[in-house]
């Protein structure tokens, strides 16, 4: 897909379709962003795919390239209302034109570079997200208003400048009275754990579960 973008002119992504959601037309969107410079294809694999399965999503996971000027000039696709917010959000049309009918919401999920992107995507398009699970971004965008978003936010305890970046928004959002879980791993660096891709799992899984008992 191109974009405004010179370093990602042609942006490429993934996605996954289950069986069940190209048939009954209901369903959510997953929108899983990887680390600097990761592809998108790390989150069209069995485990993601199960999940998605279960829980009705269709993935969505674009891979955008870094530009090390761009983020020095605060116009890298870290800043989703300079550029790449609207590179997603044409990338959820073109994904709802395949699919022939309109998704009900995005769930956001990503790592450091990911993690920038989901949080400051639901800051630029709150309309369109449900919720969010972001792991230890390397820069916050505070909000200035209540969303009616659900965050889930960690870090490591040993991810010692994002741990302060993660906990101020954290902060933030309770001011506001935004939902917000906040979660702290002792031992843990910069990585992303199995329990924290297990928590992501089931704070969108119960989220999930109540919208659609409603």
């Amino acid at each position: 897909m191109l974009t405004a973008d010179a370093t990602n002119r042609e942006l490429e992504y993934f996605y996954y379709i289950p069986t069940s959601v190209a048939t009954s037309k209901k369903y959510q969107i997953l929108l899983c962003v990887p680390g600097l410079n990761g592809s998108g294809a790390v989150f069209i694999q069995r485990e993601w795919m199960e999940f998605a399965n279960k829980n009705g999503l269709v993935i969505v996971s674009p891979s955008f390239r870094f530009n090390q000027k761009d983020w020095e000039n605060k116009r890298s696709y870290q800043f989703p209302e300079v550029w790449s917010g609207n590179a997603i959000m044409k990338i959820v049309d073109e994904v709802n034109r395949k699919i022939g009918s309109k998704d009900r919401g995005l769930y956001l999920f990503g790592h450091s570079a990911g993690a920038q992107v989901a949080h400051r995507f639901a800051l630029f398009k709150p309309e369109r997200c449900v919720a969010v699970a972001a792991h230890a971004p390397g820069g916050c965008t505070h909000p200035s208003r209540y969303i009616p978003v659900r965050f889930l936010m960690t870090v490591g305890e040993d991810d010692h400048d994002r741990r302060w970046k993660t906990k101020e928004f954290s902060q933030r959002c309770q001011e506001l009275g935004i939902s917000i879980v906040y979660k702290e791993y002792p031992g843990v660096g910069h990585g992303l754990t199995r329990e924290q891709l297990e928590l992501s799992k089931g704070f969108f899984e119960e989220i999930i579960s109540k919208r659609l008992n409603r």
